[in-house]
């Protein structure tokens, strides 16, 4: 009892023990269905069969019969002495006498006959054998059986063998008659219809009365009965004779009747004579071994079913074994399956196993954040400290951190990757920088080792190292980088700016080429956002010994502004722009700051920072010249100062369309959750046809509306992905977007790795 208590609560084990009782339990009964069924058919088929060749014989017997009394009429009525009784009008007493004596002879020696009558046409005598009187001439009361057939019946067939009832001494029999005609006369052959019926008995017990009941019909649907008593069940033998002529088979069988009266009818049509002979038993007779079968296989069947039970139940246990002992370890530690549900121990099972997946990813991830972290210390070692690291650690870090540099002999670079922070900023220049950083790695692939360093500041920071057998490959490397520039640019709209170091030929190095490339990429300011800036392109810089503006040049610059002419004041400012790109960076940005200087004073002297719009410019004026990129910008802020100073500011155009720009992308970084969100979406709010929206959204922000609606969308997705756990599908329709095939293609266009890759990698750069 307490096996069972212990098992019942197991649903998966009920499942199991259930399942195997219930599938063996219908194949037993689809198979004992089945084995009945067959056994039913096949006894139908072998009674039918046994049946059909009783009935068979019995035709057989009734057509060796026919064929003994026509040929014993045919014989008969040949004689010359049979032939003169039944011809002849008038003939000689003791001839007469004779030929009777024959005529009963015939009778006596054939035992099948019971009677034989003629009846001569031509003087009207009848010759009856045998019989006490056996002439009948004179009219009058004395009558015979071929006399009352003349009389009921107008037509006598000729040489048909037909059952006959007769009347004599006042008792009713049954004859099977044959008649012969010839000229008038008529031969009477009658048969003893119990010779045919002990005949059939004979076969029918020899065959274990496979017939059971028979019965005999001639041509003509009339019943042949041994004697007047037969009559039987007149309905009954009327009910199958027009069954039979229903079927309008010559032979064949059916049922009749239904419960405990039914009957299982057969019968055969004989080909000479047209007489059916039918054969009928009880049903219950005939397959009363089926029901017995029957009864034998429910209980066999039932023993199974119960036998079935206890298997499964015995194999299931055995099954559920491994199970039940997972499940009991499983109920010791209650705080890992504590929350685990489950419909049963399987789905349990499952949903633990799924908890402990996602655990151990986590331990991994933990695993990978924290050599994540040694890998990034290593590098960081090697660029910004000045102590030196043996060789033997620098091997040993590579090899342990699996980092692709050479460790052998070979040549080092350090390259910074810089983006055009003027156009994008924010999480956009870290979804930048991780995308300009996968797409670098695939560049430099093919001729160079290459590892990404992870320094914290405005720079993509690649370290290549080639073996010294390739060194011949570094020549590869500006292409790659003018290759890169151009992905970037095609993909994200946005310039790239790289500082390549020199060559290093010691990992002892790396920190002078770091420093080097850092100073390097100072010089942006001089060759523009997209420079590929190298040693060899700064040492006219690097060598130039100007520290500041010659005086000359600083007199035409104050004297322009104070002649107001526009055209001047930009003559003057190209001409000191291009003599500052000779200058050394940081005399350059020491330069700058004194010519917005004296620049500031000289407009106050001149008190012309009387409108608001001039004195908010000159306050933040120095501000914005210091945080400009490159000299083309600050060349820029200059005109566009002196502009509002030399020139009244009006609304134009320009005006109206920067602020439907501005409206837009306000627009958009408010609903871009909405899926509908789109060019169309904008154009119907505001009224305005898309060409017009696109067009006026494209000339002040340098790229299209779609594109920015994407560039949205994508940044609000890497922020769901770096601070919170909801799955990629929730944050796809939470920014927007409906198909995940193109989530994933923007995404991936845009970051340069998929979803899932980026989270990975966020994980483990964030550990």
């Amino acid at each position: 009892m307490k096996l069972l208590d212990l098992y019942r609560s197991r649903k998966y084990f009920m499942r199991l023990v259930f399942s195997f009782a219930l599938l063996a339990s219908i194949l037993l009964i689809v198979f004992g269905s089945l084995f009945y069924s067959f056994s039913q058919r096949s006894a139908m088929k072998l009674q039918l069969e046994s049946t059909g060749k009783v009935l068979k014989q019995v035709n057989y017997n009734i057509d060796n019969l026919y064929d003994a009394v026509l040929n014993f009429t045919i014989s008969t009525f040949s004689d010359r002495d049979i032939s003169v009784l039944m011809q002849n009008r008038d003939m000689d007493i003791f001839d007469l006498y004779n030929r009777l004596q024959k005529f009963d002879y015939i009778v006596n020696s054939n035992l099948f006959v019971d009677s034989l009558l003629i009846y001569n046409g031509h003087n009207g005598c009848y010759y009856i054998s045998p019989q006490s009187v056996p002439v009948q001439c004179a009219a009058g009361s004395q009558s015979n059986i071929l006399k009352r057939y003349q009389n009921d019946h107008a037509e006598i067939p000729d040489m048909k063998f037909m059952p006959v009832q007769v009347s004599e001494n006042k008792e009713q029999r049954n004859l099977l008659t044959l008649f012969k005609k010839e000229a008038g006369s008529i031969l009477m052959v009658n048969v003893k219809p119990q010779w045919l019926f002990d005949n059939v008995r004979a076969i029918n017990g020899l065959a274990d009365s496979a017939l059971g009941d028979v019965m005999m019909f001639d041509a003509d649907g009339k019943m042949l009965e041994k004697d007047a008593s037969d009559g039987g069940d007149a309905a009954a033998k009327q009910a199958v004779i027009r069954q039979i002529d229903a079927k309008k088979e010559p032979e064949g069988y059916f049922t009749l009747g239904s419960g405990n009266g039914k009957k299982l009818v057969m019968y055969s049509t004989s080909a000479t004579t047209g007489w059916r002979i039918v054969g009928m038993q009880s049903y219950k007779a005939a397959f009363g071994s089926l029901d017995q079968i029957r009864t034998f296989s429910f209980l066999l069947l039932s023993g199974f079913i119960v036998l079935t039970l206890f298997a499964s139940t015995f194999i299931s246990m055995k099954l559920y074994k491994p199970i039940g002992s997972l499940m009991q370890s499983l109920r010791t530690m209650p705080a890992r399956i504590d929350g685990v549900g489950g419909k049963d121990e399987l789905a349990f099972l499952t949903l633990f196993n799924q908890r402990m997946l996602e655990e151990m990813a986590k331990l991994e991830q933990g695993n990978k954040a924290t050599e994540s972290i040694a890998r990034d210390y290593f590098l960081r070692r090697l660029l910004l400290e000045r102590q030196k690291m043996s060789g033997e650690e620098f091997s040993e870090q590579v090899r342990l951190h699996g980092l692709k540099l050479t460790e052998a002999n070979g040549e080092y670079i350090v390259c910074l990757l810089r983006i055009d922070n003027a156009l994008v900023g924010g999480e956009t220049a870290e979804l930048h920088k991780f995308a300009v950083q996968n797409i670098a790695e695939e560049m430099f692939h093919s001729f160079a080792l290459s590892v990404s360093v992870q320094l914290g500041n405005e720079f993509v920071t690649m370290l290549l190292s080639v073996p010294q057998a390739a060194e011949q490959r570094l020549g590869e490397l500006p292409r790659a980088i003018a290759k890169l520039q151009d992905v970037v640019r095609s993909y994200y709209h946005i310039g790239l700016c790289a500082s390549v170091s020199s060559a290093v030929d010691h990992h002892e190095r790396l920190s002078e080429a770091y420093e080097q490339a850092l100073l390097l990429s100072e010089y942006r300011m001089i060759y523009g956002r997209t420079a590929v800036i190298t040693p060899e392109l700064v040492a006219v810089n690097e060598r130039g010994d100007e520290t500041q503006l010659d005086d000359a040049l600083e007199k035409k610059w104050l004297e322009s502004i104070r002649t107001g002419n526009m055209n001047a004041i930009e003559q003057q400012l190209v001409k000191i722009f291009k003599r500052l790109t000779d200058f050394r960076i940081d005399h350059l940005l020491q330069s700058l700051q004194y010519l917005t200087a004296i620049t500031v004073n000289h407009l106050k002297d001149m008190h012309l920072d009387d409108t608001h719009a001039v004195k908010a410019s000159l306050l933040s004026f120095n501000r914005r010249v210091m945080e400009r990129e490159t000299l083309d910008d600050v060349l820029l802020q200059y005109i566009d100062l002196f502009r509002k100073v030399t020139e009244p500011r009006q609304t134009s155009t320009d005006d109206k369309n920067r602020i439907l720009a501005a409206a837009l992308k306000e627009a958009i970084e408010k609903h871009y959750s909405d899926p509908n969100l789109s060019l169309q979406f904008l154009a119907t709010k505001l009224k305005m046809s898309k060409a017009h929206l696109s067009k006026v959204y494209k000339q002040c922000e340098s790229e299209s509306l779609n594109d920015y609606i994407n560039k949205v969308r994508i940044m609000r997705a890497v922020s769901e992905l770096q601070n919170t756990d909801t799955t990629i599908s929730q944050i796809m329709f939470n920014v927007g977007f409906v198909s995940e095939s193109y989530f994933y293609k923007i995404f991936k266009q845009s970051i340069g790795a998929t979803p899932r890759e980026f989270r990975t990698n966020h994980a483990l750069s964030k550990d």
